[in-house]
């Protein structure tokens, strides 16, 4: 499993559907393949959530390295 935590860091808007997009870097820092993930939570300002992911890692991973691709306006 991977897990991570995602924090809202706005001071006044609401965020959901979080997209994730994680890399798995060679001991070169190669990218040797990638995963996208959905959060599908809304965060308040200020607030976080941990993401738990079930993943298949390459071989010969050394690390990894995630972006947060994109974030819907929440109401």
């Amino acid at each position: 499993y991977l897990t991570g935590y995602v924090k809202n860091e706005a001071a006044v808007a609401k965020a959901k559907d979080i997209q994730i997009k994680i890399e798995f870097l060679s001991k070169t820092d190669a990218v040797i393949g990638s995963k996208d993930l959905m959060i599908y939570e809304v965060l308040g300002p200020g607030q976080s959530v941990e993401f738990r992911e079930a993943v298949e890692v390459p071989e010969k991973v050394e690390s990894y390295k995630w972006t947060v691709l994109s974030a819907k306006s929440a109401v």
